[in-house]
């Protein structure tokens, strides 16, 4: 269970030698006291602020009201309200949920910047390849089943444009995948290690504007095929 606390406590006090008590008519003695209303959360400072005040004569000890006319003891209220501060410590608790509210926005921004689902080919990249294009493939497996087809993703690789004739394109696939069902940033992926090896591969031009690939080495077998779909691009 969380305990809030609201609470009246005072936040600065500050003699006023020059003013003269309204009752006892004695000057010098004469102090004017800040009220801050406090908000505590579980023992955490959350929030101060400086809610209003009154004078007090050490002379007399009667209150006086700072707001009841427009004269020397109203304005050094105002005088000294202007110039106290709330410490930083007593809004500390709201300072961090503020804190921890803008890091969990920032990740939301970066993550919503950085979804790698929301990277798409540029279809003017698929439609004129250039030698040097580099491609994101996700290895997908058909398994034929009875009554449907189950697609399994099994990682991420690279292809890379090798050279480009009127009606196929050489590819040649990174010798490294990226395991898992999970796509990962264009850049994650080029930073991996690994070589382009392997014999080139023949694609037909139709086949990257579809963003689907056979990947080299896979054939039909016991009913299972590896196919590559183009889930990025990037052009160097």
């Amino acid at each position: 269970m969380v305990a809030y606390v609201i609470e009246e406590v005072v936040a600065a006090r500050e003699s006023q030698p020059e003013l003269i008590c309204p009752h006892c008519k004695t000057q010098g003695k004469l102090e004017i006291i800040l009220l801050r209303i406090q908000v505590t959360m579980a023992f955490i400072p959350m929030m101060g602020l400086i809610k209003g005040g009154w004078a007090s004569c050490a002379h007399c000890g009667l209150p006086i009201r700072v707001d009841a006319e427009d004269g020397p003891i109203r304005q050094a209220y105002r005088a000294f309200r202007r110039r106290t501060w709330t410490p930083l410590r007593y809004q500390s608790g709201m300072i961090g949920l503020l804190l921890v509210l803008f890091l969990i926005f920032a990740q939301m921004f970066y993550q919503t910047h950085h979804n790698p689902w929301d990277q798409r080919p540029d279809p003017a990249i698929l439609a004129n390849p250039q030698v040097g294009d580099i491609y994101q493939v996700a290895i997908t497996r058909i398994v034929h089943e009875p009554g449907a087809d189950r697609v399994d993703t099994l990682g991420y690789t690279l292809a890379r444009v090798e050279a480009v004739g009127e009606k196929v394109v050489t590819l040649r696939f990174r010798d490294n995948p990226a395991p898992g069902s999970s796509p990962p940033m264009l850049d994650d992926l080029l930073d991996r290690p690994g070589n382009y090896a392997g014999e080139p591969v023949l694609v037909k031009r139709g086949a990257l504007r579809s963003k689907s690939l056979d990947i080299p080495g896979t054939t039909y077998r016991d009913e299972h095929r590896s196919l590559g779909s183009i889930f990025a691009a990037r052009r160097p």
